[in-house]
């Protein structure tokens, strides 16, 4: 892969905003109220940042050598 950060992020927001689009248009149809639509939100919120800390987790796994620390 060995894109840079910035490539990278591009890429990652095109992807994951995508994918986000498309869970949008098919879980929230109008038809909720205030608690349900609270609840949606914050789940889209924490499936959106454990998308993106894993496409980070994937390319910093694809560019750099990472090990574990020595005890």
């Amino acid at each position: 892969m060995n894109e840079t950060f910035k490539q990278f992020l591009d890429s990652c927001d095109k992807e994951i905003s995508d994918k986000q689009s498309s869970r949008i248009k098919e879980v929230f149809t109008g038809k909720f109220s205030a608690e349900e639509l609270t609840v949606n939100l914050i789940v889209e919120s924490r499936i959106i940042s454990c998308e993106f800390l894993q496409a980070y987790h994937n390319w910093l796994f694809d560019n750099y050598e990472i090990l574990p620390k020595k005890k």
